[in-house]
Parts: C-alpha cells; sequence; structure tokens
C-alpha cells in the first residue's frame, strides 16, 4: 500500500510537470515507467482518471484493446473531444457508437465541420463546398446528432463550422436542445443564415461565443441577421468572455449611445471578417470598424464615447490594422491578431509599431500578410532559373527588414509571433531565403519564445496535385538561421506551401541551439502556452 500511495503521488506531480512547459522527455519517460511498475486498477478513481484525460487518443485506443476491464475504465475517455470532418457516415457511426454505450455524458468537447456533411468533397482547391439540396446529407445523421446533444449533459464546446444551416435545417430540435443546455464554455456558429440564428436567440449564459454568417454580398445587410446575433449576445452580456464576429455586425456596437451595460468580462474581441463598407453607413469608432479605404471614418472617434466604455477589460484583438490602431489609444493589448493587406512601402509598418507601443506590452503577434517587392525579378532572370538564389539583397528588396526593426524596437515583451507571408509560386524561395537573412534581427526580443512561420500563396493553403517548388535551400538552412540568430527561442513551427516540406514542430535546445522534431500535439501545446495561457491572468 505504501508503494502504491508513493505512486500516486509521483503521477500526480509528474502529470502536473508534464503539463507545464519545462516538462521534458526524462519526465514522460519516468510517468510511463511508473505506469508499467503499478496496477492500473489499483489507483484510486481520480488519478486513473487524471492520467486518462492526459493521454493522446491512440494510447486510449491501446489501453482500450488490452482487456474488458480497460474497455469499460477507458472509452468514455475515447469521446471526450470530437472533430467530425470525414462525412456523413462518419457522423452516423459516431452516433451509433455513442449511443449503444451510454457515452453522451462523456462528451465535453464537439466540432462538426461542413466536409461532414457532404459524401463528395470538392473536386479542385477552387471549389468550395456549395450548399446543395442534391448533394448535402446532413439528415442521414441529424435525427441521431440531436439524441447525442440531448444526452451529452457534460457539454463544454460545441462548434457547427460553415454548416449551421444545414444542421438546423436538417433539424430543428438540435437549436432547441442547444439552447436548453448550452455548453458551459464555447458555442460557435458559422455558416449560419438569419433563419438559423433566430433558432438561438433564447441562448444565454454563454462564455466563448463565434457567431459567422455565409456572404452572399458584400454589399447587403440582412436586418434579421443582424437582430439574431444582438439577441444572442445581448442575452449573454455579463457572462462572455470572447466574441468573434464575422460580416454582421449587430447594430447595439455601432450606434453612438453607449449600452445601459458593457461586456464587461469580454477579453478577447475577433472581427477578422467584417465588411469593409460598414463605416459607410454606421458609427463604428468606437470599436473602429474600419478599413483603410475609409479614411474619412477615423474623424469620427472624438464625437463618441470610446470603445474602453463598451469592452472595459479587451486584452485580445483579431482583424485589420486600422482598428487595432483606435482600439490601442483605450486597451492595453496583450495579444494582436492583424489581418492586412499588401504592404508595399515601409512606412506602413508605423501603424504596427504605433500599435504596440500604445498597448505597451504585447505578448503575442500574429500577422496575415504579403511584402511585395519594389521590383519583381526580370523574365530573364526567371528564364536563367536565378529566382532560386537571388543575386543580392538589393536585387530583391525585403520588407521583412523594416518589420522586424518594428518589432524590436516597440514590442519588447513578444513571446510569440506567428507570421504568414504571401507570395507567388515563383517567389516563394526568394520569401525563404530573406526568412533565412533576417532572422537575427529579432535577437533583441530576449522573450521570444514560440515562433510560426508560414508562407501561403495567393491561393492560400490549396494545392494543386503534383505541383511542387524548388525551395532553393534545404528545410535545416531555414530552422538553424532562427534557432541561432534568436538565442531566447524555444519552439519553432514551420509550415510552407506547396513544398516537400510538411508542416512541422521544433523544440530547440537552449545550450547547444539544436533542434528536435516533436510531435504536433506537443507543438500546439507549447503554441497556446505562449500564445494565451502564459498571460492570461494578468492584468
Amino acid at each position: 500500500m505504501a508503494q502504491i500511495r508513493a505512486g500516486r503521488m509521483t503521477i500526480c506531480l509528474l502529470i502536473e510537470g508534464s503539463r507545464s512547459q519545462t516538462s521534458t522527455p526524462q519526465k514522460k519517460l519516468l510517468l510511463i515507467l511508473t505506469l508499467m511498475a503499478l496496477d492500473l486498477f489499483d489507483l484510486g478513481t481520480d488519478v486513473l482518471m487524471t492520467i486518462l484525460e492526459f493521454l493522446y487518443v491512440p494510447d486510449l485506443l491501446s489501453l482500450t484493446l488490452l482487456s474488458r476491464a480497460g474497455f469499460q475504465l477507458t472509452i468514455g475517455n475515447l469521446v471526450r473531444n470530437v472533430k467530425l470532418a470525414i462525412g456523413p457516415q462518419q457522423v452516423l457511426d459516431f452516433c451509433t457508437f455513442v449511443t449503444k454505450y451510454g457515452l453522451g455524458p462523456h462528451i465535453v468537447s464537439l466540432t462538426l465541420c461542413e466536409p461532414a456533411c457532404y459524401f463528395v468533397p470538392p473536386a479542385r482547391y477552387s471549389t468550395a463546398y456549395v450548399r446543395d439540396p442534391n448533394m448535402h446529407q446532413t439528415t442521414l445523421f441529424s435525427g441521431a446528432l440531436a439524441d447525442i446533444l440531448d444526452k451529452a449533459s457534460n457539454l463544454a464546446r460545441l462548434a457547427f463550422q460553415n454548416c449551421t444551416d444545414l444542421i438546423v435545417e436538417s433539424e430543428p430540435r438540435i437549436p432547441e436542445i442547444v439552447c436548453k443546455r448550452p455548453p458551459c464554455n464555447s458555442l460557435e456558429l458559422s455558416g449560419a443564415d438569419s433563419s438559423s440564428l433566430r433558432e438561438f436567440t433564447s441562448i444565454s449564459g454563454l462564455t466563448h461565443v463565434v457567431l459567422r454568417t455565409r456572404v452572399r454580398s458584400y454589399f447587403q445587410f440582412d436586418i434579421e441577421e443582424e437582430n439574431a446575433v444582438e439577441a444572442i449576445l445581448l442575452n449573454s452580456i455579463r457572462t462572455l468572455k470572447t466574441v468573434a464576429l464575422g460580416h454582421v455586425v449587430p447594430a447595439s456596437l455601432r450606434s453612438g449611445t453607449p449600452l445601459s451595460e458593457s461586456y464587461e468580462r469580454v477579453h478577447d474581441l475577433s472581427m477578422t471578417e467584417t465588411r469593409p463598407h460598414v463605416s459607410k453607413h454606421h458609427n463604428i469608432d468606437q470599436q473602429a470598424l474600419i478599413y483603410g479605404i475609409h479614411r474619412g471614418s477615423l474623424d469620427l472617434l472624438q464625437n463618441y464615447y470610446p470603445s474602453n466604455v463598451l469592452w472595459p477589460r479587451l486584452r485580445s484583438f483579431s482583424g485589420l490594422k486600422e482598428v487595432a490602431q483606435k482600439l490601442s489609444h483605450y486597451h492595453n493589448f496583450r495579444r494582436l491578431f492583424l489581418m492586412e493587406f499588401p504592404f508595399t512601402a515601409t512606412s506602413q509598418f508605423s501603424t504596427l509599431t504605433e500599435v504596440a507601443r500604445n498597448s505597451g506590452s504585447v505578448r503575442s503577434i500574429t500577422l496575415l500578410l504579403e511584402l511585395l517587392p519594389d521590383e519583381r525579378p526580370s523574365i530573364g532572370d526567371v528564364a536563367s532559373g536565378i529566382p532560386f538564389l537571388p543575386r543580392s539583397v538589393e536585387g530583391f528588396p525585403s520588407l521583412l527588414d523594416p518589420l522586424f526593426a518594428a518589432f524590436s524596437s516597440s514590442a519588447h515583451g513578444l513571446a510569440y509571433l506567428s507570421l504568414h507571408t504571401c507570395k507567388l509560386e515563383d517567389e516563394i524561395p526568394y520569401c525563404l531565403y530573406h526568412l533565412k537573412r533576417t532572422a537575427g534581427l529579432l535577437s533583441s526580443l530576449t522573450n521570444l519564445k514560440y515562433v510560426e512561420l508560414g508562407v501561403m500563396t495567393s491561393r492560400g493553403q490549396w494545392t494543386r496535385a503534383g505541383e511542387v517548388v524548388n525551395a532553393g535551400m534545404e528545410r535545416e538552412e531555414l530552422l538553424q538561421a532562427w534557432a541561432i540568430g534568436i538565442p531566447s527561442l524555444e519552439y519553432l513551427e514551420l509550415n510552407v506551401v506547396q513544398l516537400v516540406w510538411p508542416r512541422s514542430w521544433w523544440k530547440i535546445d537552449s545550450s547547444g541551439r539544436t533542434l528536435q522534431q516533436i510531435s504536433e500535439e506537443e507543438g500546439q501545446r507549447a503554441k497556446q502556452w505562449f500564445d494565451w495561457e502564459e498571460w492570461a491572468d494578468e492584468e
């Protein structure tokens, strides 16, 4: 018994240590060895459940297949976090499995993606899933899904990703069930329309909400959609902590008169899909919903109450840099996710510098931008194969230099940086070259721990079959340049499309600056920590 008690204590300590960012492979190995030395069935229920929560699905599945006792102990954990994204048959099989073994109360997180509603995926990268009554097959599983949701008494996170209208149309019971017992943590309703949103207007007590409607036209307003979004938000005005809006912005967030109550607990606001013409019709400067093409809207700020009345605790913002610029006068941001249009002049980085300096202590920055050179390579150079090895820095100017200079001068506390650049296919080698060349420019950021380097194309993340671009360098060259160039860096994520390099995560040894590839799960945990969790409890 003494050995068992000591083992329990060791396991608890190791699990807590493994969840921290200071955990090591040795600690994880010690945890495994300790579990092997003890009989799982001798452990207390609380300790055993903690261990099972820590394991990934493949490990849980292995335990499930070991014995009948192992099956009974672990089967519930197999459905704790579920993402359905393959097709209607997968959803139906999941519902059948949950119903057969009575696992509804074990479901904590459930995500249903749009591909799950169709048997046939898009044929080409440019073909999105189109809502076609003859194609989507949600009716095959929507009734069974409603039964599962009705029994999911411990559901914390529910997401309908770009398929809300399909689900509601197929099974009206689903919004009734969700409104009766909302998920205790987060709800995502994307791909909605006015009729499907109306079915959720009675919901209340939400903590984290994502409300994004389908885009039919950038120049048409749907007042019913606005009213539905407003009702959902106002019903939870006292409980909401994060708000993510799409193309519909409710009137209460655009009027010149303050609400009787503010969103006093909201610390994260995302408006990455707000329509650019909104500012032409309403006062939006209390939260700065403006795009660069509507410069006149900037003058409205002095006529209306500032955004810190509406969002007194806002510390994280996702949207356009002009919006962030206005909000930064009233909020001490810790996190910024900036959607950008092409940068063609170094002066445009002054906005980024201003936002960072106004905020004072930015810890996390994500940038989506297109870096355009002042000149493109000549046709003769391209024909000669020169693009893969630029002749000189001057021959292909890079705006990474002033961008990183802006970071170094204004974001001294930065711990997390996610940089996604967009280039044409034939410019990807140039972009990689400059990413390698400029890594050391961020060496002054002594708190920088996690960097994601993403290189997209004009088609985003989509690739054509068989299309590969010559990188012009080995992957290790780029990785090593960043590991050596930034002494404080602990994690590096590499995501380059259309290359032979798969997406990868790397941990950097602090002494020798060597890199060790880690699993996606470990990389995502580190990403979440430095992007959000490290500073989440700070005021």
